[in-house]
C-alpha cells in the first residue's frame, strides 16, 4: 500500500538542466561526482580487503546504469536516500570504502519504490557483476532501512528542490559540457570484471 501510494504520488519534476538532457556517460559521471563530493579525503579505489570492488566509482556505477532496467530518477532519488541515511549516521561517514554497497542498497531500494517489477536481489546481484551476493544484499538492505528508520518517502517538492540545489546544477551543467562523456558508456575492460568478483564479508558499515 505504502509503496503504491509512492509510485502515485511521484513524478520528476521539470528542472532547468535535467538528467534527461545528458549522455548515459555523462549520467555516470554526473552520479559518481555527486557520491565523490561526499567523501572526504577520496581516493581512486577502495582499500584492499574493505569488502567493495576494486575498480573506479565510475565503472561500478556503469555496470549498474548499463544492466539494469532502472530509471534515471531511481539513482536521483538514490542519492537523496543516502544523504538521509548519512544524516542519519553520523559516526559511519561515507567513504571510498563503504559508499559502493551503500549506493547500491540506495538503489535497490529506490527501485522498489518507483519500478513495477523491480530486479529480485539475485537479479541485482547479477547486475552488481556478482560481488557481494544476494544473502549479503538482503543484510545490506535491512541494515539500511532500520538506520532510516523506514523512511523512504521522497516527496516531489523534495526531489524538485534537490535537483535545484546549486552544487546539483553545478555538476549537471559540468557534465553536459565535458566533451569526454559523450560516448553512451564506459566499456568495462576485462581486469576490471576479473576485480569484481572477490567477494569478503564485508558489513554496511565498512569504513
Amino acid at each position: 500500500m505504502h509503496t503504491d501510494t509512492v509510485k502515485k504520488r511521484y513524478r520528476t519534476p521539470r528542472v532547468s538542466v535535467d538528467v534527461y538532457g545528458l549522455t548515459g556517460r555523462q549520467f555516470v559521471g554526473f552520479v559518481s561526482d555527486l557520491l565523490m563530493a561526499h567523501i572526504e579525503n577520496a581516493t581512486q579505489l577502495p582499500r584492499p580487503h574493505s569488502g567493495e570492488p576494486q575498480c573506479k566509482l565510475a565503472v561500478f556505477i556503469d555496470a549498474l546504469l548499463s544492466r539494469s532496467v532502472a530509471p534515471r530518477q531511481c539513482y536521483v532519488y538514490a542519492i537523496i536516500l543516502l544523504r538521509r541515511f548519512m544524516s542519519r549516521n553520523r559516526f559511519y561517514p561515507l567513504t571510498i570504502n563503504n559508499v559502493y554497497r551503500i549506493m547500491l542498497t540506495s538503489v535497490i531500494i529506490s527501485s522498489r519504490l518507483l519500478i513495477d517489477n523491480p530486479p529480485t536481489l539475485e537479479q541485482w546481484n547479477e547486475l552488481s557483476l556478482s560481488h557481494y551476493g544476494p544473502d549479503m544484499l538482503a543484510v545490506f538492505e535491512q541494515e539500511y532501512l532500520q538506520n532510516i528508520d523506514w523512511d523512504t518517502l521522497v516527496s516531489f517538492s523534495e526531489y524538485s528542490a534537490f535537483m535545484q540545489r546549486l552544487d546539483v546544477q553545478a555538476v549537471l551543467r559540468a557534465c553536459i559540457l565535458d566533451s569526454s562523456h559523450q560516448i553512451y558508456h564506459i566499456a568495462l575492460p576485462a581486469d576490471e570484471i576479473t576485480r569484481l568478483s572477490a567477494v569478503e564479508p564485508v558489513v554496511l558499515f565498512n569504513n
